[in-house]
C-alpha cells in the first residue's frame, strides 16, 4: 500500500501494533462511501479486535493536537530540539577533517611508492599490491567521509524542520481544517 494518503505508514494499532491501512466503506454506493484506517491483522488474518477508525476522527485528532501545541509550544519545542540534537551529536567536522588528513597520507604514500618504483626500489608486484590497498584504504575512507556528510546534511535538515514548526506554532497556528500539506510538512 502506497503512500499517497497523508497518514499511510504513519499509524499504527493500539491493540496488537500493526499498521493501519485506509479502506474505503460501503461497496454499494460509491458516493457514500468512507475513509476509514482498519488494523492490517483485522483485515487479513482477523487476528485483532481493534474497531476502524474514521479518517476524519484522525484527522480531528490531529486539529486537536496541533491546536494544543501552538497554545503552549515553547516545552514541546524545546525538548523536541534537545533531544533530536543529543541524537544527531551535531557536526562532526573533526571526524572529517580526521578522515581527509587519512586520506592525504594515503596519497602521499602513494606519490612515494610512485618514485620508488620508478629508481627500482620497489619490484613491480609490491608496487602493485601496495597501490592497491592504498586504492581500498581511500575508498574506504571516503565512504565514511560520505556517509558523515550525509549524517551532517540529514541534521542540518532536522535543525531547519524545528525551526518551521516552531515559526509555524509562534505564528498563531490556524488549523481550521485538515491539511494533507502541513501533516507531511510537520510530520
Amino acid at each position: 500500500y502506497s503512500g499517497k494518503y497523508a497518514f499511510s505508514g504513519k499509524l499504527i494499532c493500539g491493540e496488537c501494533g500493526g499498521k493501519l491501512r485506509r479502506w474505503l466503506q460501503g461497496y454499494y454506493k460509491k458516493d457514500e462511501r468512507k475513509a476509514a484506517w482498519v488494523c492490517i491483522n483485522k483485515q487479513v488474518t482477523k487476528q485483532c479486535d481493534a474497531p476502524l477508525i474514521y479518517e476524519g476522527t484522525v484527522e480531528d485528532a490531529f486539529i486537536s493536537i496541533m491546536k494544543t501545541l501552538a497554545g503552549d509550544h515553547t516545552e514541546f519545542i524545546s525538548i523536541l530540539r534537545e533531544n533530536i540534537l543529543v541524537e544527531l551529536n551535531d557536526d562532526r567536522l573533526d571526524e572529517i577533517e580526521s578522515l581527509e588528513r587519512e586520506i592525504f597520507s594515503i596519497q602521499e604514500l602513494v606519490m612515494q611508492l610512485h618514485k620508488d618504483s620508478r629508481v627500482g626500489i620497489l619490484s613491480n608486484i609490491d608496487y602493485t599490491s601496495r597501490i592497491a590497498q592504498a586504492e581500498k584504504d581511500i575508498i574506504a575512507l571516503r565512504q565514511k567521509k560520505e556517509a558523515i556528510e550525509i549524517r551532517n546534511e540529514q541534521a542540518k535538515l532536522t535543525k531547519y524542520r524545528i525551526e518551521s514548526i516552531d515559526e509555524l506554532l509562534d505564528g498563531g497556528l490556524f488549523l481550521e481544517g485538515f491539511s494533507d500539506q502541513l501533516f507531511n510538512d510537520l510530520i
